[in-house]
């Protein structure tokens, strides 16, 4: 069974880390842009930041990353 997984995977594996590598560039770009808390925040970040106090922290990093 993992090896027919195996060539999937490895498929995935360049668009993933470009993937991560752009998320990371626009986060060294636009990081200090993002408010740090939900008093600074308003419009959709006070919205996503309510969204995350809703669930915790694994379940955004897995939806995040999944």
């Amino acid at each position: 069974m993992m090896s027919s997984l195996l060539p999937g995977l490895r498929d995935l594996r360049t668009p993933r880390t470009v993937g991560f590598f752009w998320l990371t560039s626009l986060w060294v770009l636009f990081g200090s842009q993002i408010p740090s808390s939900t008093a600074e925040a308003d419009g959709l970040a006070h919205e996503l930041f309510r969204l995350a106090g809703a669930f915790d922290a694994p379940i955004l990093l897995a939806g995040g990353t999944a």
